[in-house]
């Protein structure tokens, strides 16, 4: 499998994302860091699982359970995490975002 990198906002939006849940419900956080943590590992397993946006270049790898999607561009030697994004709100917001 190739390594996985965030873009730094990216990982922001997680953290934001945990604590958001947690704050809602105790032990929601939890929830949802568990069914991230299987999502990116079902990416990493099978990056081209997923739908492309030709548009954008990028992939959405959804989760069940949270109207959250992983933003992700497979590369040559890794997998670079875009953006951890709502499913209804901003769409696009993170298009600028450049890989290092």
């Amino acid at each position: 499998m190739k390594p996985v990198t965030f873009h730094t906002e990216a990982e922001s939006e997680l953290r934001a994302g945990l604590n958001y849940y947690e704050e809602h419900q105790p032990g929601l956080g939890g929830v949802l860091l568990r069914e991230f943590e299987s999502a990116l590992q079902r990416l990493c397993e099978n990056p081209l699982a997923f739908a492309m946006e030709e548009d954008v270049g990028v992939r959405y790898c959804p989760l069940h359970q949270f109207p959250i999607s992983i933003v992700y561009v497979e590369l040559e030697e890794r997998i670079w995490i875009v953006a951890i994004a709502h499913q209804h709100r901003r769409p696009l917001y993170w298009a600028k975002r450049k890989s290092d």
